[in-house]
């Protein structure tokens, strides 16, 4: 995941900024990115990475995804105590 650490800017994100998360959406569009690279391999095209960078990305991806998902459901309880309409499910 090193090279994937140089931002559009030219500048260096921190190596653990992963660790912060990022909304829902944005690990969609990565991991269809990264889907896409897979099939390509997979019908014998060459992709921008590679198949395994392809793989690992969706799997970096859905965990991710998974990781936001399981978090709002955990944080969903206390949040409703508070104001039981600023909940959204799905989105």
């Amino acid at each position: 995941m090193h090279k994937h650490r140089k931002q559009a800017d030219g500048k260096l994100r921190a190596s653990d900024n992963w660790q912060k998360g990022q909304p829902r959406d944005a690990y969609m569009k990565s991991a269809f990115r990264h889907f896409m690279d897979w099939w390509l391999e997979h019908r014998g095209k060459r992709s921008r990475d590679g198949i395994e960078d392809a793989l690992c990305g969706l799997i970096f991806n859905a965990m991710g995804y998974l990781f936001e998902v399981l978090h709002a459901r955990e944080e969903a309880p206390r949040a409703t105590e508070a104001n039981p309409k600023q909940i959204e499910y799905g989105s």
